[in-house]
Order: C-alpha cells, then sequence, then structure tokens
C-alpha cells in the first residue's frame, strides 16, 4: 500500500496518501482501490478534507502543502515547509494548522 499514512474516513470509504510511494487514492466498501491523481512529489504525509471537496495534502518531497481540486489538478497552497506532518483545521477561526516535524514547530494558514 506504498506506506500509508494520512487516512480520511468518509462515509463507508477511505481516502489514503503515502509515505513511501507518494500515492492518493481511495478504497471503497467493496474494498476496492481506485487511484487518484498522484502529486507532482511524494513523501506523503497530511491529509485534511476542505467543505468543498478538495484535498489538502503534506509533502515533504516537497516541502508543500498540495491542494488536489476538484478537476483533479494540483496547485500549491504552501512551500518552504520542512518536514510538514500531519495536518489539523481550526473552524473557528477558518486555519490550516501544519506541523513541522523536524523544526517541533506549527504553521497556522489561514484559507
Amino acid at each position: 500500500m506504498g506506506r500509508p499514512n494520512g487516512i480520511i474516513a468518509s462515509g463507508k470509504e477511505l481516502t489514503f496518501v503515502s509515505f513511501g510511494s507518494g500515492e492518493v487514492y481511495r478504497i471503497d466498501a467493496n474494498n476496492k482501490r481506485h487511484a487518484m491523481p498522484t502529486p507532482p512529489k511524494g513523501g506523503l504525509d497530511g491529509l485534511l478534507k476542505l467543505d468543498d471537496g478538495r484535498l489538502l495534502i503534506s509533502s515533504w518531497g516537497a516541502s508543500a502543502l498540495y491542494v488536489l481540486n476538484n478537476d483533479n489538478t494540483y496547485s500549491i497552497l504552501a512551500d518552504s515547509l520542512d518536514a510538514p506532518a500531519d495536518l489539523g483545521f481550526d473552524t473557528k477561526r477558518q486555519r490550516v494548522l501544519i506541523p513541522l516535524f523536524k523544526l517541533n514547530k506549527l504553521v497556522f494558514l489561514p484559507l
């Protein structure tokens, strides 16, 4: 499975990002695996689904936070992030919380 790291459960589906293979995929209720577009660089760690359906994915390989847009294209929401790890979301302030694993720091990114 490519060393899955970030996981989201939604209904009867699971969405994964893998640190080892750099893949993004989902597994449906029938245990069938569905590939999703692969980001430009791997080392994928954190995964967060926004209310509008877009996915935020942290990438150690790119030192960035990717957005998987609803049209299946990627854009970069933030870069120059040293080892961005699992993601959180502050619903009250509408900001993404990005821990920087190697630096023992937390970045607050307004949406």
